[in-house]
C-alpha cells in the first residue's frame, strides 16, 4: 500500500474549523465540559446500539474502518512526535499517569477477544486472513525499520529487563 497522502476531506475540514473555533474562549470551555463527561463504561452499550439498531449503517462504518484506523494511527503518530517538544520530566509524568489510568484488564480482555476472533477466522478454509496479516506485518516492519537500531530494540530490551527485575 502506498504511503497515505494528504487530501481534502472531512478531517482536513474539521482541522480548519477547529483552528477557528479554538480562538473562542466559549468553545474551549464547552470542550472542557465534554471532556469531563467522558464515560468509558458506556462504550459497550454504544457499540451494541450502533450494531443492532441499524446494521446497514454499521456495515457502512465497517467499510470505512481502514480509513478510521489510519486516521487514528496518523493522528497518534503526530501526537507522539509533537510530545517530544515537552520537557522530559513533564512528559514522563504525563505518560505514567496515562498508563496508571488505562484499564489494563479491559485492554487484556480486548486483546484476548481479538486473538480468539483472529484464530477462528484464520482457521477457516481459504481464509484471506493469513495473507492479509503477513502483508500488514511486512508494512509494519518497513515502518519500524528506521527506528529498530536506535529506538525500538533498545526500548524492548529495557522493558524486558524491567519485567525481569520486577518478576
Amino acid at each position: 500500500m502506498e504511503e497515505l497522502t494528504e487530501k481534502p476531506g472531512i478531517i482536513e475540514a474539521a482541522q480548519r474549523v477547529l483552528r477557528e473555533l479554538l480562538k473562542s474562549p466559549r468553545f474551549k470551555a464547552s470542550v472542557k465540559v465534554v471532556l469531563n463527561s467522558i464515560d468509558p463504561e458506556s462504550s459497550p452499550q454504544l457499540v451494541r446500539t450502533f450494531l443492532w439498531e441499524d446494521v446497514d449503517i454499521f456495515l457502512d462504518l465497517l467499510g470505512v474502518f481502514p480509513e478510521l484506523i489510519n486516521a487514528f494511527i496518523l493522528g497518534f503518530k503526530e501526537l507522539v512526535i509533537q510530545l517530544r517538544n515537552f520537557p522530559p520530566e513533564i512528559l514522563a509524568g504525563f505518560i505514567s499517569q496515562i498508563m496508571e489510568n488505562v484499564d489494563g484488564q479491559a485492554l487484556g480482555q480486548f486483546l484476548g477477544e481479538l486473538t480468539r476472533t483472529f484464530k477462528q477466522l484464520k482457521e477457516m478454509e481459504d481464509s484471506p486472513i493469513p495473507e492479509a496479516f503477513f502483508s500488514l506485518k511486512g508494512r509494519m516492519g518497513e515502518g519500524l525499520e528506521e527506528f529498530s537500531k536506535e529506538v525500538y530494540r533498545p526500548a524492548i530490551r529495557s522493558l524486558l529487563s524491567t519485567q525481569r527485575r520486577e518478576g
